[in-house]
């Protein structure tokens, strides 16, 4: 089946104030979390895009970046989704959190092949609700979130409602990823050390 989401985005760009450090660069069982992503999104990808703010974390890694192009108080990850929707050369594109580092290579590969059927976004939904930050987005999206932005409107929750969004049900993302870790985000120091503990006992989590 043809691929119809050609260029992967991920998020960088975010303060990191529960952390307290760089989240991309917190360490799981000798490579950093953005080598991590970056490594697993590369085998499906000819186009990975990184929205952030430091260039220098990233010259190593086979990516595009881009800085926020649009100036707010706070960044948001609906900045970051604008800035790498504008910098991708595809028609449509899988954004993800550069915190998600247990991302699933099988879920990703169907979400390549996913039929967007001229859906502005196609967003897993799940029991905890919605995962805007492991979505499909169409590049006719960078207008939308512009107009969003100008009117101080920054949450991706409420900016998915007023698109045409499509939404793929829980059942089929357990098919390919049955434990649903894809979504584990790292946020806080227990979140990390939660990571570290599911690493340590399935190392194939980071595995690319």
């Amino acid at each position: 089946m043809e691929k119809t989401v050609k260029t992967a985005i991920i998020l960088a760009g975010g303060n990191s104030k529960r952390m307290g450090e760089d989240k991309t660069q917190l360490n799981l069982a000798g490579k950093t979390i953005i080598e991590i992503v970056v490594g697993k999104l590369n085998n499906l990808f000819s186009e990975i895009v990184v929205a952030g703010r430091n260039r220098e974390a990233f010259r190593h890694l086979p990516v595009k970046f881009t800085e926020d192009l649009i100036d707010k108080p706070f960044r948001n990850s609906l900045t970051g989704v604008h800035a790498g929707l504008a910098k991708s050369t595809s028609d449509y594109n899988l954004v993800v959190a550069c915190d998600m580092p247990f991302i699933n290579v099988k879920l990703i590969d169907f979400l390549t092949k996913y039929p967007v059927n001229g859906y502005d976004a196609v967003v897993p939904l799940v029991e905890d609700g919605h995962q805007a930050l492991h979505a499909i987005y169409s590049k006719s999206c960078v207008s939308h979130i512009a107009n969003h932005l100008e009117k101080d409107a920054y949450r991706i929750g409420y900016f998915i409602t007023c698109i045409n969004t499509g939404y793929i049900s829980e059942k089929v993302i357990r098919e390919y990823d049955p434990g649903l870790l894809t979504f584990f985000n790292i946020n806080t120091r227990e979140d990390y050390l939660k990571a570290l503990e599911l690493v340590e006992k399935y190392p194939e989590l980071v595995s690319y």
